[in-house]
């Protein structure tokens, strides 16, 4: 299966990245800011943010197969077989994105080196990123 190109998918996390801040992290800091919650509440509340994200991602790559990003520029994670990645290999992806980010990025810009196109979470949780028509000509 090929990837879809990594500037493609890099845009897509951008996306990503904008609708998470816009719809999750301001409103979260708003509310925090506007009742004076410091301390353990806060910190309570953004581990519950966490734990939501978690789970929409999770969500998203099980029953539609990309994030909004990925669906607005018609990409699909999948499993090696073109199917939706299960609960496991969506949280492990999910947690493996830390391993891809942490040594400055590399685990991101392998794709750019590795055969397949593939970066350090996609390797770690046997996923694929592709294009919609690549996954349609695939099954």
């Amino acid at each position: 299966m090929k990837s879809a190109p990594f500037k493609i998918r890099a845009l897509a996390h951008l996306i990503d990245i904008f609708f998470i801040t816009v719809f999750v992290t301001l409103p979260l800091e708003m509310y925090i800011n506007a009742s004076s919650i410091t301390g353990s509440k806060a910190a309570l509340l953004n581990s519950a943010a966490q734990l939501a994200l978690l789970g929409l991602t999770v969500y998203f790559w099980m029953r539609l197969k990309g994030t909004p990003g990925k669906m607005l520029l018609k990409i699909c994670v999948v499993n090696s077989n073109g199917l939706s990645l299960t609960m496991g290999q969506s949280v492990i992806r999910y947690f493996a994105y830390i391993v891809s980010l942490l040594p400055l990025g590399l685990g991101f810009i392998w794709a750019l080196i590795h055969k397949e196109g593939r970066c350090w979470h996609d390797i770690i949780s046997d996923s694929y990123v592709v294009d919609h028509d690549e996954l349609e000509s695939f099954k």
